[in-house]
């Protein structure tokens, strides 16, 4: 009975620590944007915890200094090894901890899982970008899916051009909504976003444009 007993106790000490490990690490130890498949779908719109970020409204460009700060999960700037951009247009400019390539099926977006400070390139076939004139709008149209806690989740969205990362735009208080920049010479660009909350930022299947 007292073998019996403990053997009990042992088998429900286990299923603790594994439900308790699904529901603290969630993405904590994933740093890659990720596409939504069957083997992820459980982490939409779920928090992860012990984890803080500066608060940043809508439209705002976000200052370098807060990357070097206690509360931001990005240590440094410095640039991550990727083949789209090496340079960055300005210290106001974030790329990212992690810098991954997002192909687009007819200028549509999959839907995907953004960690904090992980960058994601849209790109089309062959890792080409979008081919623009001035004059021109490059326009993406986002939508997240939302937290189950309810809380807001801050979205950076810049644009890449002849290896040079520009500066981020972020979209906060919203659940969706349109990044639009307007082209002053011609050339190939890309569009990236980054996470830039706390909570993994999860992505539905969106568009890319030229106006």
């Amino acid at each position: 009975m007292k073998k019996s007993l403990i053997i009990l106790l042992g088998i429900c000490l286990c299923f603790t620590i594994v439900f308790a490990t699904q529901n603290s690490l969630s993405m904590s130890d994933t740093h890659n944007v990720e596409l939504i498949t069957d083997d992820n779908s459980a982490e939409v719109g779920k928090e992860v915890f012990n984890q803080t970020v500066p608060q940043v409204s809508d439209g705002e460009h976000i200052d370098s200094s807060d990357v070097n700060s206690p509360e931001f999960l990005i240590a440094e700037i410095q640039i991550p090894e990727n083949p789209f951009f090496s340079t960055l247009a300005s210290d106001q400019c974030l790329p990212g901890d992690s810098v991954q390539e997002i192909l687009t099926i007819d200028n549509v977006t999959p839907e995907i899982i953004i960690p904090n400070g992980a960058v994601g390139v849209f790109s089309k076939d062959a890792s080409t970008g979008w081919t623009c004139n001035a004059g021109d709008i490059l326009s993406f149209s986002f939508e997240k899916y939302p937290m189950e806690t309810g809380t807001s989740q801050t979205l950076g969205i810049g644009h890449i051009k002849d290896g040079v990362m520009y500066e981020v735009q972020a979209f906060r208080d919203s659940l969706d909504g349109t990044y639009n920049f307007t082209i002053q010479e011609d050339g190939v660009y890309y569009i990236y976003v980054i996470g830039l909350s706390s909570d993994p930022i999860s992505l539905k299947e969106s568009a890319i444009e030229i106006l």
